[in-house]
């Protein structure tokens, strides 16, 4: 039998209305959780159409031509930071552009740099760095380039038996602000310069000729992709796309979150 409780309800009753309230309740605190991540989102992340041939192959790898003549293809989420490290895919923003330029980062403040061509390598050039606090030169096997071939291709300069990729050398060390390692011409990042390249050397204007960009001049760092982003927009499906590579970004961090 079941009695009534002191306000009139059956047993049954009130336990049917306290999971109607939790289930409510639940609801309610996902939906804030929603809106507060989407609204979280939003405010550290900003989505950028890819343009341009110079992240080939990592981005952009088989790009369209639209009718403006851009090249368009992929799409990326940019958190909005600059806590850059090495080899994060950066947005920046140079007076010298109208717009925003896409670029991985190479060497930060403190570290040397010197892009030469190597007889042992067949004469391919090879990025050679020494980083900040250490003495050893290290040559950087980059395996996300387009082609070490085609970059071989590109002038150079020689200066004392070694020849430097001639952007490199006009703007870093022909003034004979540099530093002789092994026989090699390094150049020394100042205090808050990011030395920046495109994956594909062939064909991208970066810190060779632009110089190395400042801290604050970096928008934010490439945290998520959306590829085929062209055709996605064209088919009206690229929102639907945005949609779950959030939804897959907040699981992701809440999947580490509780990893611990």
């Amino acid at each position: 039998m079941d009695f009534p409780t002191f306000n009139g309800e059956t047993r049954n009753e009130k336990v049917q209305k306290s999971v109607l309230y939790r289930i409510f309740a639940s609801f309610f605190i996902l939906l804030l959780l929603l809106v507060a991540g989407r609204l979280y989102f939003y405010f550290n992340y900003k989505y950028y159409p890819v343009q341009g041939r110079s992240m080939q192959p990592t981005i952009n790898k088989d790009p369209f031509v639209a009718s403006n003549g851009d090249v368009l293809q992929d799409g990326v989420f940019v958190q909005r930071t600059q806590d850059i490290k090495l080899n994060d895919i950066i947005i920046i923003k140079l007076p010298v552009f109208k717009n925003t330029i896409i670029k991985r980062v190479i060497a930060l403040e403190g570290d040397k740099i010197s892009i030469a061509k190597h007889g042992d390598l067949n004469g391919e050039y090879r990025l050679s760095v020494i980083r900040k606090g250490s003495d050893k030169v290290e040559r950087l096997n980059e395996t996300y380039i387009k082609s070490y071939i085609e970059w071989t291709t590109m002038e150079y300069q020689t200066y004392q038996g070694m020849n430097y990729q001639k952007d490199f050398y006009n703007n870093y060390l022909k003034s004979g602000e540099y530093t002789m390692v092994e026989g090699q011409l390094f150049y020394t990042l100042k205090k808050d310069e990011v030395f920046f390249m495109g994956d594909n050397r062939a064909n991208s204007t970066d810190a060779r000729v632009l110089g190395p960009c400042k801290i604050n001049q970096v928008v934010g760092v490439v945290r998520e992709y959306i590829w085929n982003a062209y055709s996605l927009l064209k088919e009206n499906k690229l929102e639907l796309e945005k949609i779950k590579v959030i939804g897959s970004y907040f699981l992701n961090e809440i999947n580490e979150y509780f990893a611990w």
